[in-house]
């Protein structure tokens, strides 16, 4: 009984990997076919449904179709095609925020389309301690 029983929950358990197996399409995107760069630094989806791709050569965002891009032609990004590393985070009010290696912070509102840029300036202490913005990450209460 139990051999039948093992027998059983393998035949289940592999139907269930063909089943699963079928649900996926993988494609490959390259420079050639949208993307600005293949060297990618940080991906994000957001709440909804675009996936935010960070490549060496700039910011853009996939529909499930076509890539659009985020730089200072489009006035997004003003200035942000200068840095090479970016780090990519939604919070949970939508805003997406871009951490770069040398021009601080960006905070981009979708449904505005509005961007801050938040930089270090020596003569305010308030500002960031540093235009280097490795991680972004959000707090309990929001913050």
């Amino acid at each position: 009984m139990k051999f039948l029983l093992k027998i059983c929950l393998v035949l289940w358990f592999t139907g269930w990997i063909s089943i699963l197996q079928g649900q996926y399409n993988f494609y490959h995107f390259t420079d050639d076919k949208g993307l600005p760069s293949n060297s990618l630094s940080s991906l994000l989806k957001d709440r909804n449904g675009f996936i935010w791709v960070a490549t060496q050569k700039g910011i853009c965002r996939f529909d499930g179709k076509d890539f659009i891009y985020f730089d200072e032609e489009n006035d997004h990004f003003p200035d942000l095609s200068q840095s090479d590393e970016f780090e990519l985070y939604e919070d949970r009010q939508g805003i997406i925020w871009i951490g770069t290696k040398d021009q601080g912070l960006y905070c981009y509102d979708q449904d505005l389309k509005k961007t801050v840029h938040f930089q270090h300036a020596s003569d305010d202490p308030k500002s960031l301690s540093d235009d280097f913005v490795n991680f972004v990450c959000e707090d309990a209460k929001g913050n």
